[in-house]
Parts: structure tokens; C-alpha cells; sequence
């Protein structure tokens, strides 16, 4: 679980990389309120 603390923690940089940049972090950006492209 210490690998989900880490990405919380890193939740803005993860969101500002959302979409096209890093799809595979879709589910991020409807947490952080980021649309994909």
C-alpha cells in the first residue's frame, strides 16, 4: 500500500499529465476533475 501513499501525494503532478500526455492514468484525471483528450 506504500505505493498508493506515494501516488497520492503525487496526485497534481499525475493529473497535469493526464489524457493524451498519459492516458493510462484516466482514472486520476476524473478524480482531479481532468477531461480526457
Amino acid at each position: 500500500m506504500h505505493y498508493l501513499k506515494q501516488l497520492q501525494k503525487n496526485l497534481a503532478s499525475v493529473c497535469s499529465k493526464c489524457g493524451t500526455s498519459n492516458p493510462l492514468n484516466s482514472s486520476f484525471c476524473s478524480k482531479c476533475g481532468f477531461s480526457l483528450q
